[in-house]
């Protein structure tokens, strides 16, 4: 009996367990999270980052939407279409400088009075450098608690001038504000030149404003965090090609990159709903993301990437599959690959299926598989461009044999004990529990050897990770009995070479051709395996093979090409073959020498199906 679950998408607040051992499937709700970041209803509602362009910038109806709810009302803006509070209004104040030509005089004349209530007001021509004067340092302190703010500040930035391994080419001019009115966010960072707030160019200020939601996180580590989230901004705005680098840069690099610094800096609950919205979404796109994406930053730390060097290079990335490319040092699908097989966390599977990362959280978010003896169980998955779909497949103690099979995606699978095999198109793949691996022949199942009751983890991601249609990914988990998988093995080997000499590997799969000149042509290698073909681990993919050699000519006549990886290895040889013509061995000049054995001899035709 198979029980198939479609979810076009992961839902955030659900990790999904398909259940066979009662015949029965369904949605189990992660348990709710023990903390909370300190800004209210930070996780409630529909998320911001949804309304993202494709580009991950920041529209104009949305950056309208996001100052009204935050910092004021404005006209174009529903305060009540944003029901998820944020910590920092910069994002909003990005969004609206970057869309600056496009606002009307009364949104220009409004953006000002909230940026500078006691100063100039005019809001200049669309297209200029200017909107407005700010007073350059602290703007109101309300209660002397907050005196500390500067030096809090200079704090963190040399904090984060040593990560970074810069020096910030402005001074910050930091303090408390009460200059929106009913502000319902934190803090908020601007550049300015003389006073005056830029959105082209470069700036001779970073100014930062802690507004009264934030007053009261004044005396606690979460301040430090939310302080630190700003300063990084202000390295943003530094960048080389001045301010307009961080307006019109994806909010998973502005935003999720200042949440990955913040959280170094000062590791709280902070960012807590940010951590868990990774974890427990990963089927979210990476440009549908803005202050979750720190988690794609800590697994690029993990991965041995020097993240600091580009968070602020990352500024001037060209679309998201060039600023992963240069986040993670690595071509984007490894990089992708790599996100999906954390987001497993699995500690059984090797460390590099567990994610870690600054004040990161216990949630989970990986779909899980339980199928009993004898039972089977296929699920379909839609992922979207940039995004993954991670599994963890619970094997039952009682388990005999495990097949997988994966259709229309590709990735990586790991088991206990640290073994990663890679997923392409048509992915099948054998696991027989310790015990249950040799057949009462002798013979073997084909599988790969897993000790009882671990999991097997799936860290899937679409063919083109790019490609913006919807793409179905399947995945079938069978468990059989050993008797049954002895009735049922994989298909037989038509070629085999083994390799003795420099080194010990085996090269499966190809063509053993007779042509019409009696003449044999022994192809090895080139992926050319039969279909759910297994091959052991002692098979290289990296090894491609071709033998040219008349069975009743000398040991000398005949050649040998052999391709390594990229490298073409040629020369001399020596060649036998045995009177069956289904075998023999080589050695060449090189010092590569082994066997290879044939199941059978085909003609030309045969082998590439002409005939």
């Amino acid at each position: 009996m198979t029980h198939r679950v479609a979810h076009p998408t992961m839902l955030p607040a659900c990790a999904l367990v398909l259940v066979m051992l009662t015949g029965m499937a369904g949605c189990v709700p992660a348990p709710p999270d023990s903390t909370r970041d300190p800004s209210p209803d930070a996780a409630s509602g529909s998320r911001i980052a949804d309304r993202l362009d494709d580009d991950g910038t920041i529209p104009l109806d949305l950056a309208l939407d996001l100052f009204a709810a935050g910092l004021g009302p404005i006209d174009g803006g529903d305060a009540d279409a944003v029901e998820q509070t944020l910590p920092s209004g910069t994002m909003a104040i990005r969004g609206l400088l970057w869309h600056w030509d496009e606002l009307t005089a009364e949104q220009q004349a409004t953006v000002n009075a909230v940026l500078a209530p006691s100063g100039p007001t005019a809001a200049g021509a669309p297209g200029e450098q200017v909107t407005a004067d700010v007073a350059p340092a602290v703007h109101l302190e309300p209660a002397e608690s907050i005196r500390g703010i500067t030096e809090l500040v200079a704090e963190v930035q040399a904090e984060l001038e040593g990560l970074l391994g810069y020096r910030l080419g402005v001074p910050i001019h930091a303090g408390a504000s009460s200059m929106a009115e009913d502000p319902d966010t934190g803090a908020v960072t601007w550049g300015s030149v003389g006073g005056r707030l830029v959105a082209t160019g470069r700036m001779d200020t970073c100014e930062i404003a802690v507004l009264p939601p934030a007053w009261d996180l004044i005396d606690t580590p979460q301040f430090r965090t939310l302080i630190a989230h700003e300063v990084m901004h202000c390295f943003q705005y530094d960048a080389p090609d001045g301010v307009s680098d961080a307006l019109d840069t994806a909010a998973w690099i502005v935003e999720g990159g200042a949440s990955f610094a913040a959280m170094t800096v000062a590791p709280t609950d902070f960012f807590d709903w940010a951590w868990s919205s990774w974890l427990n979404a990963p089927n979210t796109p990476l440009f549908k993301r803005d202050y979750d994406a720190l988690g794609v930053f800590a697994v690029a730390e993990q991965e041995g990437a020097d993240v600091w060097r580009h968070l602020v290079p990352l500024l001037q990335s060209d679309g998201t599959s060039a600023g992963m490319e240069l986040l993670f040092e690595r071509p984007m699908d490894e990089a992708l690959t790599a996100v999906a097989r954390r987001l497993v966390r699995q500690t059984e599977l090797g460390q590099a299926w567990e994610s870690s990362g600054p004040g990161i959280t216990e949630t989970r978010g990986a779909i899980g598989i339980e199928v009993a003896n004898g039972a089977s169980i296929t699920d379909e998955v839609s992922i979207l461009s940039f995004a993954t779909a991670p599994y963890v497949v619970h094997i039952d103690p009682a388990s005999e044999v495990v097949d997988i099979a994966v259709g229309g995606g590709r990735g990586a699978l790991g088991t206990p004990g640290g073994l990663s095999e890679q997923i392409g198109p048509d992915f099948g793949g054998r696991y027989c529990v310790t015990g249950f691996c040799a057949c009462p022949d002798d013979g073997s199942v084909g599988g790969i050897e897993i000790p009882a009751g671990g999991p097997l983890g799936l860290a899937l991601l679409r063919e083109d990770p790019a490609a913006r249609d919807v793409v179905t990914v399947t995945v079938r988990v069978s468990v059989i009995s050993l008797a049954e998988a002895c009735t049922n093995r994989a298909p037989e080997e038509v070629l085999v070479v083994r390799f003795r000499e420099p080194e010990a590997f085996e090269v499966h799969g190809g063509h053993c051709i007779v042509q019409d000149s009696g003449d044999l042509l022994i192809q090895a290698g080139d992926g050319r395996m039969p279909e759910a073909y297994d091959a052991p681990p002692e098979h290289r993919d990296d090894v491609a093979m071709s033998i040219y050699k008349n069975p009743t000519s000398g040991p000398e006549a005949g050649s040998v090409d052999l391709r390594l990886g990229s490298t073409q290895v040629g020369g001399g040889s020596t060649i036998h073959v045995s009177p069956d013509r289904l075998s023999g061995s080589f050695a060449l000049n090189s010092g590569y020498a082994g066997e290879w054995v044939c199941a059978e001899l085909v003609t030309a035709a045969e082998a590439f199906g002409t005939g």
